[in-house]
């Protein structure tokens, strides 16, 4: 048991001596002394040769664009932001050939037209290194930012800085300003065959004032008007009706309406002839030389004086109202071979200031005779139109009636109200535009000397 005690003490003091022994261990000298300067420099270089190797495989990795007119603005950032990483280990270099690109590069967005004029021509195509050629070369004092450069004009891109103004694609986007900037042939290469046939149909349109108002042209066949020749109508008989008679005062062109005295529609008849605008006569009746014919109300007969004719031709005249411009006689072949009857009617015209007709109603009249004594002028009727009521025979006459005016310059022809309002103002209103077509003046008859 002693024995025990004291082998387990001696142990006891074996573990002291152990225990202090390694408690204070000599420190040993390390064989490689470290600098932390060059650590760090270690670190960060490989940090550098890291970032850029997964810069470079990004870029690879990225599909190529397609072919447009102008590169996106994130592939020049990203351009940019690798060249900015490829030249990061020497940042004297870097900062001296950044602040001169800054300088020089800004000269290529202050020239839009340029950079739309090579956007606009390379459309079909991918971009060609032409805007190149008008960028400024660069300094010489480093080739690494160098080659960067020119690698990046190669793709048609711009570095990181610079790229800002070029970004907004606003001002390149209307297409209107860079066509009239291409060239002519581009500009026929580019227009889509439904724009060139849009002048046709221009063309066309252009051409419809030129083709003649006249829509059948030849229909009637009227000859050109020789030196502006002159056609007068009057409708005789007025003062009968009213329905009829608003037939020929709606014509677009001049007519005159000779209205009979004394009737039922006189005073009407003439208001609405002064209305629309057409020439007053008075149709003053007149005996004719078959006696069993009565002229009617306020007429001419063969046993009145001269003084009395006068009175009732100024009387009629009167009953009118005002506007009258001429006087021409219904019926009155006994009366107009008369001289010195006629010369009363002639007196009393020129006293009231209006022009004498002579319908001609015989071949006999006098009353040319008449106006040759008294110095004055009168006016003669060429053509009777609706002797015969139908549209071929007044048609017929009043193509007579255009070849005496071709001839004379004038021609004077005379219709009626009533007996041919269903023909004659439907036919006039057909025959108007291509008398006007061919040359011809419709006037009135105060018009015609």
């Amino acid at each position: 048991m002693g024995y025990i005690l004291v082998s387990m003490a001696a142990s006891k003091k074996t573990v002291k001596k152990n225990t202090r022994t390694k408690k204070t261990p000599k420190k040993k000298k390390p064989k490689v002394s470290l600098d932390n300067r060059k650590v760090l420099f270690i670190a960060a270089l490989i940090i550098v040769l890291c970032l850029s190797f997964l810069s470079i495989t990004f870029l690879f990795s990225v599909p190529e664009p397609e072919k447009s007119a102008a590169p996106s603005s994130q592939a020049t950032e990203l351009a940019g932001k690798t060249e900015s990483r490829k030249t990061a280990p020497k940042k004297t270099e870097q900062k001296k050939s950044e602040k001169s690109a800054e300088s020089k590069k800004p000269a290529e967005p202050k020239k839009p037209t340029e950079q739309k004029k090579s956007t606009e021509q390379k459309k079909p195509a991918t971009p060609a290194p032409k805007p190149a050629e008008a960028v400024p070369a660069k300094p010489a004092e480093s080739s690494k930012p160098a080659k960067a450069a020119e690698s990046s004009k190669a793709a048609g891109t711009t570095p990181a800085k610079p790229a800002a103004p070029v970004a907004p694609a606003k001002p390149v986007a209307p297409a209107k300003p860079a066509d009239t900037q291409k060239p002519k042939v581009q500009q026929e290469k580019e227009t889509p065959p439904a724009q060139k046939a849009k002048p046709a149909q221009g063309d066309q349109g252009a051409a419809k004032p030129q083709v003649s108002p006249v829509p059948p042209a030849a229909k009637f066949n009227i000859p050109p008007a020789a030196s502006g020749a002159r056609i007068c109508f009057i409708i005789d008989d007025g003062g009968l009706g009213t329905e009829n008679l608003k037939k020929y005062t709606s014509l677009p062109f001049p007519i005159a309406v000779a209205v009979l005295p004394r009737q039922k529609f006189t005073k009407e008849a003439a208001q609405i002839i002064r209305t629309s605008g057409k020439e007053l006569m008075l149709h003053q009746p007149m005996q004719a030389q078959n006696l069993k014919m009565n002229p009617g109300e306020g007429a001419i007969k063969p046993d009145m004086s001269l003084a009395e004719i006068y009175n009732l031709v100024v009387e009629n005249l009167a009953s009118l109202g005002p506007g009258v411009k001429g006087l021409n006689n219904h019926e009155g072949s006994l009366i107009t071979t008369d001289e010195m009857k006629i010369g009363a009617v002639l007196d009393a015209c020129t006293d009231y200031g209006v022009f004498f007709l002579d319908s001609r109603t015989t071949k006999d009249t006098m009353a040319p005779q008449a106006a040759l004594e008294r110095g004055i002028t009168i006016k003669e009727r060429d053509v009777f139109i609706d002797d015969i009521v139908s549209r071929e025979e007044m048609l017929k006459q009043i193509m007579r009636g255009i070849g005496i005016a071709n001839r004379k310059g004038k021609c004077i022809m005379i219709g009626h109200v009533e007996k041919s309002a269903k023909i004659l103002p439907p036919l006039l209103l057909e025959m108007y535009p291509e008398l006007k077509a061919q040359g011809y003046a419709l006037v009135a008859p105060s018009q015609i000397r």
